[in-house]
């Protein structure tokens, strides 16, 4: 209710505080689906230790989020190009447009799964070395190990 009064009031205001609480929310709840699967805990418990381990791994998260995030947008760019540069090519026929814009769609799609199971992975990964130390296999020890950094104690 005071965010709607706020979105009412001052539009950008809304939109911020909106974004800031969805980007905290989707920080705390990073390590929530690899809790659920290892924990026989209640769901107030796993968010707990998922805020836990963002504390942990806050820098590790944010990297990897931003660089598949990062890689996932220039393919979206790279087909988005590819699909104007066809739609001007075949722009006398809506046929092929057509087609041309379902083959987009789908190739969009795929790339939204493939990144979402990049990110997935990244979670799961980053949760194992959180929780134990231990490199999951097909990792590079040396190369995750430098990722991680000890946070000093106050």
């Amino acid at each position: 209710m005071i965010l709607q009064i706020i979105r009412d009031k001052a539009v950008w205001l809304g939109d911020l505080l909106g974004w800031l609480g969805g980007t905290a929310w989707n920080l705390a709840t990073f390590f929530v689906v690899p809790l659920l699967v290892v924990e026989d805990k209640s769901v107030i418990d796993i968010i707990k230790d998922s805020v836990g381990l963002l504390r942990r791994t806050f820098g590790e998260q944010v990297a990897g989020g931003i660089g598949i995030g990062a890689v996932t947008s220039l393919f979206a760019l790279l087909l988005v190009g590819i699909s104007l540069g066809l739609a001007v090519l075949f722009a006398g026929s809506w046929q092929a447009l057509i087609v041309l814009g379902l083959l987009a769609l789908v190739a969009f799609v795929a790339l939204m799964l493939v990144s979402s199971a990049l990110s997935s992975i990244y979670a799961v990964m980053v949760f194992r070395y959180a929780q134990s130390g231990v490199v999951p296999d097909d990792f590079d020890a040396a190369l995750l190990r430098g990722a991680f950094k000890e946070k000093k104690k106050r």
